[in-house]
C-alpha cells in the first residue's frame, strides 16, 4: 500500500474497528485488530475466533465497508457510496471484504447498518485507539461497547445494542 493521508488512515481505523465491534456483538473473541502498513493487499485487519454462523460472518464482513462509507460520505451513505467502498475491497488472494461477501452467496446483511449506527460511539473509540496505537484487542473492544469481556455478547448491554439502544457503561 502507498502512504496514507491522515483521513485515509482514519477511514481504515473505522473500517477495522467496525469489523471488531460487530464480531464481538456476535460472540467472537477479537484476537487483534490492527493497522498493517506496507501490506500489499490491505491496510488493516481484524482477526477473531469463535463459532459464528454464516450470516454472522457476513455481518462482520459487511460492517467494515459500511462503517468506512459512513465515515467518508456521512451518516447515511447511499448504496452507491457503500458499493464504491466495497469495490476497493478485493484482494489478489480472494480474501477482501467484497470477495467474502460474494462468496457468502447470501443477501447483503443490511441490518448491520442499524447496528453500526447504534454502536457508532464504540466504533469511534476503537478506531481512535487503532489510530493512536496501531492495534486493539478484545478487552478494548468490549470496553468501548460497555459489555463484559467474557460472554459479553450474552449480556443485557449487548442485547440492548442489537435492539437499537445506545450502549451504556457497565460501571
Amino acid at each position: 500500500m502507498t502512504t496514507m493521508t491522515a483521513r485515509e488512515r482514519a477511514a481504515v481505523c473505522v473500517h477495522e474497528a467496525a469489523h471488531a465491534v460487530v464480531a464481538a456483538l456476535h460472540g467472537a473473541r477479537i484476537e487483534t485488530v490492527a493497522l498493517t502498513p506496507g501490506h500489499p493487499d490491505h491496510a488493516g485487519r481484524c482477526d477473531h475466533t469463535g463459532n459464528l454462523t454464516a450470516s454472522a460472518e457476513a455481518a462482520v464482513t459487511y460492517a467494515g465497508p459500511y462503517a468506512e462509507a459512513r465515515y467518508v460520505y456521512g451518516t447515511h451513505p447511499s448504496w452507491r457510496e457503500i458499493k464504491s467502498v466495497l469495490d476497493d475491497q478485493c484482494n489478489s488472494n480472494g480474501t477482501g471484504d467484497y470477495d467474502l461477501l460474494v462468496a457468502s452467496a447470501g443477501p447483503t446483511p443490511r441490518g448491520v447498518e442499524r447496528l453500526i449506527d447504534t454502536a457508532w460511539p464504540a466504533v469511534v473509540t476503537v478506531a481512535r485507539q487503532l489510530n493512536a496505537e496501531g492495534r486493539a484487542d478484545h478487552a478494548a473492544v468490549c470496553a468501548a461497547l460497555g459489555i463484559p469481556a467474557v460472554d459479553g455478547h450474552l449480556s443485557a448491554q449487548a442485547s440492548a445494542i442489537r435492539a437499537g439502544f445506545l450502549p451504556t457503561s457497565t460501571r
